[in-house]
């Protein structure tokens, strides 16, 4: 509570965040930030896309199997909060 901002992956640091008054930014890509971003107009995130066109509701099937990591890595982010 006593930071200004996070600045985090979709984490348990992030999930700590949520519940304070704390102002976040996250990145997302392999779970979705429309399920998984705390809640408040505080809180933005950018949401990276599957370059090999894995679609998912919450979370990647690949989240711990993918060699590339590319939804994060290669920053194509489409989504990006107000």
């Amino acid at each position: 509570g006593k930071m200004d901002l996070v600045i985090a992956v979709d984490s348990a640091a992030l999930a700590l965040c949520g519940t304070t008054s704390t102002a976040s930014f996250s990145f997302f890509g392999p779970t979705q930030a429309s399920v998984y971003k705390p809640l408040g107009e505080q809180h933005t995130h950018v949401q990276g896309v599957c370059p090999y066109g894995v679609e998912f509701t919450a979370r990647c099937p690949k989240l711990r199997t993918c060699k590339t990591g590319a939804c994060l890595k290669n920053q194509a982010f489409t989504a990006v909060d107000p």
